[in-house]
């Protein structure tokens, strides 16, 4: 169990969305984002960087937004 967020970025390192920040128990858990920003807007497709972050964990995951 712990804290737990999952932001998005450009490859320039903005953060463009946050898909979750919470607590979660301890298990399996699954996000999905949506390809839009926290404003709403829906970005282009192209690369961007997912941050996972846990209280003993921090990931990097380069991925590619394809519309």
């Amino acid at each position: 169990p712990g804290g737990v967020s999952l932001t998005v970025h450009d490859v320039r390192g903005r953060r463009l969305a946050t898909v979750t920040s919470r607590w979660f128990p301890a298990g399996s858990h699954s996000s999905t984002w949506n390809g839009v920003d926290d404003d709403g807007t829906a970005l282009a497709s192209g690369n961007y960087l997912v941050l996972f972050r846990s209280n003993s964990v921090s990931e990097v995951l380069k991925v590619v937004l394809i519309k």
